[in-house]
């Protein structure tokens, strides 16, 4: 088996729990032409930009002291409601608050900061004094003409300061990465492929590293390396000192492990991996291969409640709410949000290919919606109360199978 084959199908396996649905294939191919589309940003004297295979993951602001913050104990829930989103029937509210792209600039509640690359997809996080950036190429313009295995590309990883030029903080093949509570670390894998493009099966050669440093100043504060596994990706950090991390050999999951900065690893549970992390409410949610996403207790490792995958989208359709109270998830065409220790279904909103669901605060999501195949617009909607536009309406290009939102809040 090749290294291109093994990567595929590493890929392939998270989408074949898909419930069958009228236009799904339809979906499927527009989503397709989505991944490659290619944006242009241009930016002041740096390059910067974001994210393909890894997706960014990253905890809530609210940190660990003495354990795990519990949300408001038995707070009453919401009723449940059906929201169906209409652009025609939403007013304009205000500008996110999360960082999202647009017109050449990052924007967020501090303002914006121009910098360009042109890149075949984008994810950003906000972190102490700018934003981290994850770029990867489109495939026929590779950063300074790096050879690159086939479907998995070169990439970089960039702190963003909101004044002045952008540093490189890693460059290679970067599988995903995290940001601590606090905004002034971060976590990103390593696959280091060079071993591997010829035939195998077992990948007895194939290694991966972890590395945690200062967002800043991009010195290494610890790392793993010689894993033995094609992929070792960062989940989330737990507090400040601690990284859930999952490692991949070859299609069988060696498990998930949590890492103490400056001291050991412990295996934390056998295979699946991790999309999501709540440092505040100590919450997990975990894929298993071909299974449902689990919502997992870190501390005891208990399964609280699952939900099927209904989308073809990989690690990037459920969020925790900052307080870890609520966890936003795409099922198909709506974003439902849940209770996130019950899975108790507080709102469902219908949307046309929703994505890339964003906390704004404890109550407030924000999230990518199209309209009609013509019209892309980042909607918010809160846990109570009315939706409302944050961005005006744009025309998409002329192309129906292409989602080209040209408001990025990255994947």
């Amino acid at each position: 088996m090749k290294v291109e084959d093994t990567i595929r199908e590493n890929v392939d396996h998270m989408t074949r729990a898909v419930h069958p649905r009228t236009g799904l294939a339809d979906d499927a191919i527009r989503q397709a032409h989505t991944s490659r589309r290619r944006v242009r940003i241009a930016v002041a004297g740096s390059t910067a930009a974001v994210a393909g295979l890894g997706a960014f993951l990253v905890v809530d602001p609210g940190g660990l002291r003495d354990g795990f913050d519990t949300p408001a104990a038995n707070a009453p829930l919401p009723a449940a409601s059906d929201t169906r989103i209409d652009f025609d029937d939403l007013p304009l509210g205000s500008p996110p608050e999360v960082p999202w792209l647009a017109d050449g600039a990052i924007h967020d509640v501090s303002g914006s900061t121009s910098f360009g690359v042109d890149v075949s997809a984008v994810s950003i996080r906000r972190v102490d004094g700018g934003h981290v950036v994850k770029a990867v190429p489109p495939a026929d313009a590779p950063f300074d003409d790096v050879e690159t295995v086939p479907d998995w590309p070169h990439a970089r990883l960039f702190f963003v300061p909101q004044d002045g030029e952008a540093t490189v903080l890693a460059e290679g093949r970067v599988t995903t990465v995290a940001v601590s509570p606090s905004g002034k670390r971060v976590a990103w894998g390593m696959a280091d492929l060079t071993d591997a493009s010829g035939d195998f099966n077992d990948q007895d050669d194939m290694r991966s590293s972890l590395t945690v440093a200062d967002v800043r100043t991009g010195e290494v504060i610890d790392e793993i390396t010689e894993i033995p596994a094609m992929m070792s990706s960062p989940a989330g950090f737990l507090g400040e000192d601690r990284v859930l991390y999952a490692s991949d050999r070859n299609k069988t999951p060696l498990g998930t492990f949590l890492w103490e900065i400056g001291g050991d690893t412990s295996r934390w549970r056998d295979g699946g991996s991790v999309v999501a992390v709540s440092a505040s409410a100590g919450l997990a949610a975990v894929r298993p291969r071909g299974g449902p996403t689990e919502i997992v207790g870190v501390e005891s490792g208990e399964v609280l409640w699952s939900v099927e995958r209904t989308i073809a989208t990989p690690l990037d359709t459920l969020a925790f709410s900052p307080d870890g109270q609520y966890a936003a998830i795409v099922e198909n065409t709506h974003v439902v949000i849940r209770d996130a220790r019950t899975g108790e279904e507080v709102r469902r909103i219908m949307v046309e290919t929703p994505e890339h669901p964003r906390w704004e605060s404890d109550d407030s999501l924000v999230f990518g919606a199209y309209q009609d195949t013509t019209q892309a617009a980042l909607v918010r909607c809160p846990v109570e109360g009315d939706c409302e536009l944050a961005t005006e309406p744009r025309q998409l290009d002329d192309d129906p199978h292409t989602r080209d939102n040209p408001y990025r809040l990255g994947t």
